[in-house]
């Protein structure tokens, strides 16, 4: 792609994004001349950038869910040293009202076992215990 092609695409995106805040259309077409870009080709780049927002939005609603969800599982579920949720754990839906929220449960070697105190200055990770 030539340096004119990539100026006339920036320069159709800003024209795109001045119509899109209210630039009126006696504005937009005196435009045109100037830059060379065909008011269909700006406004199928208006029209993918405003499906793209649209899908940004229902992300970010949907990330915002599922931090609720993962919030909720801590305070009703989290029980510190025996049922443990990461911050960012991996959630799943299931096929009702409600979700999968994954968690750590420990499990004693022996059943006579509880879980061992917690000492964060002792503190390892899974990976580095001997089995």
């Amino acid at each position: 792609m030539s340096k004119a092609e990539v100026d006339r695409i920036q320069f159709c995106r800003l024209l795109a994004a001045l119509k899109d805040i209210g630039l009126t259309h006696e504005q937009f077409d005196a435009l045109q001349p100037i830059l060379g870009c065909p008011i269909a080709e700006i406004e199928k780049i208006l029209d993918r950038a405003k499906k793209l927002a649209a899908v940004y939005d229902d992300q970010q609603k949907r990330e915002a869910e599922m931090e609720d969800y993962a919030r909720r599982a801590k305070e009703e579920f989290e029980e510190d040293g025996r049922i443990e949720i990461d911050d960012f754990p991996a959630i799943s839906e299931g096929f009702d009202e409600g979700v999968y929220v994954e968690a750590w449960v420990w499990v004693p070697k022996k059943e006579s076992e509880g879980p061992p105190p917690y000492d964060a200055a002792t503190a390892t990770g899974m990976y580095d215990r001997d089995f």
